[in-house]
């Protein structure tokens, strides 16, 4: 995804067919891309879902860190 979010990324991610809880992780690169794209990902969908992004290249060997927006 990148730094981009758009409204037919929206719609999938909330689609109740495809995700009844309307719980989403987003797993994001640590790069200036993805940390934008967090940014408006989570802007876009904090009032509608409940959203939490993995930062791999943060995560030590066999650990995953998260946080939750």
């Amino acid at each position: 995804m990148g730094a981009d979010f758009h409204n037919a990324q929206k719609e999938l991610l909330l689609d109740p067919k495809l995700n009844s809880t309307h719980r989403i992780t987003l797993f994001l690169d640590n790069d200036e891309a993805d940390h934008t794209g967090k940014r408006k990902i989570a802007k876009g969908l904090i009032h509608e879902a409940f959203v939490r992004y993995v930062n791999w290249s943060r995560a030590p060997e066999g650990q995953i860190k998260s946080k939750t927006f």
